[in-house]
């Protein structure tokens, strides 16, 4: 099974598991490593470095919140330096894409997961619309938005 590791700005990562955790359960080789305030560069390498040895996968996944911030630069620079994991670093996780993702990887390799991971980050993004509701449709009948 793929470890992933989900990372970001303030509690990021520890609020997208605290939601994952209310709708699936808990999610066995998942971590959240958050870079607060009181972190800098060096301690959030220590603390993703230990994550993903305390997963104990030779396949990893990292979620991060931002391209360019500090939690996926030093998660890509790990990337690089680890040669003994095969770690593959994401941007712009969203909740969706976290619950998908942990929940699909069984059986399945860290590329074609980073692949599914991406798909299902964007199919997750929804927008509402209003719609007109015709004159003969009862509105008490209508379920829900």
């Amino acid at each position: 099974m793929v470890g992933i590791i989900v990372t970001g700005h303030g509690n990021f990562a520890s609020g997208i598991l605290s939601s994952l955790k209310l709708i699936a359960g808990e999610q066995e080789k998942l971590v959240g490593v958050d870079f607060t305030a009181d972190d800098s560069t060096e301690s959030l390498e220590i603390k993703l470095q230990e994550a993903i040895q305390g997963l104990e996968c030779d396949e990893v996944l990292v979620l991060s919140d931002l391209a360019g911030g500090s939690p996926f630069k030093v998660s890509v620079m790990l990337s690089q330096k680890l040669f003994n994991k095969n770690i593959r670093v994401i941007s712009g996780t969203n909740l969706g894409m976290t619950l998908e993702t942990s929940l699909c990887r069984d059986g399945i390799g860290v590329d074609d997961l980073l692949d599914f991971a991406i798909n299902s980050g964007i199919s997750s993004i929804k927008t509402f619309e209003l719609k007109d509701i015709e004159e003969d449709e009862d509105v008490e009948e209508l379920d829900g938005i």
